[in-house]
Order: C-alpha cells, then sequence, then structure tokens
C-alpha cells in the first residue's frame, strides 16, 4: 500500500514539474530564497 501512495505522488510530482517546465524539485525546506511552490498542484493532481 505504502509503495502505491509513494509511486501516485512521485508521479503526479512529475506531471507538474514537467507542465511547469521544472527539471529539479526539492522540499521547500531546501530552498533558502526564491523557487516555486508546486504543492497545490501536486494535491489537484492526486484527487
Amino acid at each position: 500500500m505504502r509503495g502505491a501512495v509513494r509511486s501516485s505522488i512521485s508521479a503526479a510530482i512529475k506531471k507538474v514539474a514537467d507542465e511547469e517546465g521544472l527539471s529539479v524539485v526539492v522540499h521547500k525546506n531546501a530552498v533558502i530564497v526564491g523557487g516555486v511552490d508546486i504543492t497545490e498542484d501536486v494535491v489537484k493532481g492526486l484527487k
């Protein structure tokens, strides 16, 4: 079950990143300045 959820999340992240033209996605705590928060778009992709 956990693997299926992780796969769904990873697929949603990849889809949003591709749509936004992003080549790297990192956790928001790893970014000090700048960046684009794609959280809401990923959550929408999971619904």
